[in-house]
């Protein structure tokens, strides 16, 4: 989220039955009956053939197949996987803005009053171990529903809190639940759209999560200036609600679900599917064994995962201090410090642009002179190069404008707009990367590394945002982030030079030129 093909492995492929070829009746002495015959026998050759045929009738044709699905129904199924990440990601910053309530109402201090961010996201990490999971018994479509009602459920039950770590655990089980349908959004696509649209559709879901979690505390400011803290969780409950009605209209779309629902239908025999323990065993494997074995041995992996996973927390660290920064140093009120956050998501719209551009116009018109085999997965990699220089200046730059003579009201804001283009466009690139790398039963393995990576990660930054902010000031605290953007910026220029001779020496099955 190159494979074409279904994601998931664990699941026996339906396995055809020859139908036998009925024998013709013995033929009689009479002109007449042997006329009969020959018909009988060309009913039955007919019959056989359409019997073969149900099973040989070729996948990739199939009007049933999602990748032929009309336009409209493939965008539709774009949307709601923009929607349902959107509402997952969206609900593990929106509280950020209720910190000091949540100190009031729980009587915590600072750094507790983040908890319920970082116990939604460790919650989020494991999504990639429930949906996959549900996915090979019951298709993508009930990962839908099983994510959205009960992340939605956990959303009430916080509000329903009347001890702190009751508040937590509801925050961890909804996170939980959301992890599913969030990972689910990676695998849709991949069935939904091929080639040039699927890199498309790929950077608009990727985009996703990113502007969710940015805009999160943009709608908690606007909901808290009226309302109490429980709104941020009624809010993503209600937009839960929206989500499954769109589920509702939607299709499932896990392509060996439904050629084994077809070849049912058809009353035609199929293979026997695997024992639950065979099942546990495989989904173990593909969903942590595995991912935690290439973040640990596969450098294009595990750097790639750890650097993306960096920059990825970054932003968590801003929902935990720029409260404190532009109300103490630039003078904002609370209802104005949602600028700060509608900066970031428009920054991370325009970020979307630069992997958009280099995968629609580079690959698919610079590069299709060449076969497409030819088209290396390394020039994923440019937008990652680009979005690895806009970061640390965007970084510097939100961080040393604070006392020059500009307007304080916009100048930091362009330095944080450049960081959310610069994170977008490493993300999005990283996950084009990974997907056009590893194949088969690999690429779900390294993007649920990917996946882990970035939300356990950033789950602990929070916790000492504030008090970076408050000991280091400003200008250095946001310097400490950037230069760790400095020192892992060469890392995409290693990557595109190299990924080649690492994909060859690779332990698992990549693309190979």
């Amino acid at each position: 989220m190159s494979a074409a093909m279904d994601i998931e492995y664990v699941e026996m492929v339906p396995v055809p039955v020859p139908v036998p070829v009925s024998a013709p009746p013995p033929a009689s002495a009479a002109t007449a009956a042997g006329e009969e015959t020959r018909d009988n026998a060309e009913a039955a050759r007919r019959a056989a053939e359409d019997a073969r045929d149900a099973y040989m009738w070729p996948w990739t044709i199939d009007p049933e197949n999602p990748v032929n699905w009309s336009s409209g129904k493939k965008y539709f199924h774009l949307l709601v996987c923009f929607f349902v990440a959107f509402a997952a990601s969206m609900g593990a910053s929106i509280v950020s803005a209720a910190h000091e309530q949540i100190m009031a109402e729980f009587n915590v201090s600072s750094t507790a009053a983040f908890v319920p961010i970082t116990v939604y996201l460790l919650g989020l990490s494991l999504g990639p171990v429930a949906g996959l999971s549900l996915t090979q018994i019951a298709g993508r479509k009930a990962v839908w529903y099983v994510s959205i009602i009960s992340g939605s459920t956990f959303c009430i039950a916080a509000t329903l809190a009347h001890s702190f770590s009751w508040f937590c655990i509801a925050r961890f089980i909804s996170g939980y639940f959301y992890g599913p349908g969030l990972f689910n959004t990676a695998g849709v696509i991949a069935e939904v759209f091929e080639g040039e649209a699927r890199s498309v559709a790929s950077c608009i879901v990727s985009l996703s999560p990113l502007v969710g979690s940015a805009i999160g505390p943009a709608i908690g400011v606007a909901l808290l200036t009226r309302l109490a803290w429980r709104w941020t969780q009624y809010f993503v409950a209600l937009l839960s609600l929206f989500n499954l009605v769109l589920a509702k209209l939607s299709s499932d779309t896990y392509h060996q679900r439904l050629l084994r629902r077809r070849y049912i239908r058809l009353g035609l025999d199929v293979a026997q599917l695997p024992t639950p323990a065979a099942l546990f065993r495989g989904l173990i494997e593909l969903t942590i064994l595995r991912p935690l074995l290439m973040l640990g041995t596969e450098p294009l992996v595990g750097l790639l995962s750890l650097y993306v996973a960096c920059m990825f927390a970054i932003p968590f660290v801003f929902f935990g201090g720029l409260f404190w920064v532009f109300q103490t140093d630039y003078g904002y009120t609370f209802w104005e410090c949602r600028r700060i956050f509608y900066a970031l998501g428009s920054g991370c719209v325009v970020g979307m642009f630069i992997p958009l551009i280099s995968s629609v116009w580079y690959r698919f018109k610079y590069l299709r002179r060449f076969r497409p085999a030819s088209i290396h997965p390394e020039s994923h990699i440019l937008p990652a190069m680009i979005g690895s220089v806009l970061i640390p200046i965007g970084l510097f730059w939100f961080g040393w404008s604070a006392h020059l003579s500009v307007d304080r009201n916009i100048f930091p804001l362009i330095g944080v707009a450049l960081f959310g283009a610069g994170n977008v466009s490493l993300f999005i690139s990283a996950v084009l990367y990974h997907r056009d790398v590893y194949l088969r039963a690999n690429w779900p393995s390294a993007a649920a590394a990917h996946f882990f990576a970035c939300h356990a990660l950033a789950a602990f930054f929070p916790l000492f945002a504030l008090q970076l902010y408050q000991k280091l000031g400003v200008e250095w605290a946001t310097s400490v982030l950037g230069f760790l953007a400095v020192a892992m910026m060469p890392l995409p220029f290693v990557f595109f030079k190299y990924g080649r001779a690492l994909r060859a020496r690779s332990g698992y099955e990549t693309v190979v030129e």
